[in-house]
């Protein structure tokens, strides 16, 4: 960003605002605009920064027009035409959160999925019981079903605070 605030050529945009600025060897002099003032104190300089030896005002473009404007940083950068962008930290927290929420989606597709999966195959082995022995054997199964479709409830209606719940513990069982 100070890059791009540094590329700015200052004299034309400090011309925009009405000062008249004449080269004086490596640099512009003008009457400066933030004070009343007879004699030229007023400087650009090739390097694109400003001073005012009479009031003592410098900086850069976006100083320039904050003090210009009135406004604060921000929306001197947009006169400007520079992108305001969030500090390396502040992408770098933005892009987890992101990669957290796709986990998160990704996971939620695959456990419902899952969880129909094992509730047909429950199904299935349900089916094939034929005799008391074997629904004796085989009880828990019907437990097992209730709680798939429990989760498979939840995955489909449920709230995400129910949904997140699931995905923090990952234990059905």
């Amino acid at each position: 960003m100070k890059h791009e605030i540094k590329n700015i050529n200052l004299a034309n945009l400090v011309e925009r605002y009405g000062v008249k600025l004449k080269r004086a060897g490596a640099r512009f002099v003008g009457l400066c605009p933030f004070h009343d003032e007879k004699t030229a104190s007023f400087y650009v300089f090739d390097d694109n920064h400003f001073k005012c030896f009479g009031c003592g005002k410098h900086g850069d473009a976006a100083d320039f027009i904050m003090e210009m404007d009135g406004c604060d940083f921000k929306e001197a950068l947009r006169l400007l035409g520079i992108e305001d962008r969030p500090a390396p930290a502040v992408v770098r927290q933005q892009q987890h959160k992101q990669d957290l929420v796709s986990k998160y989606k990704q996971w939620e597709i695959s456990y419902h999925w899952l969880m129909v999966e094992l509730r047909d195959l429950v199904e299935l082995a349900i089916s094939k019981i034929t005799t008391p022995e074997q629904m004796d054997n085989y009880a828990e199964l019907f437990h097992w079903k209730s709680r798939l479709e429990n989760h498979i409830h939840a995955m489909v209606y449920g709230a995400d605070r129910e949904k997140f719940e699931l995905y923090q513990t990952e234990r059905m069982f």
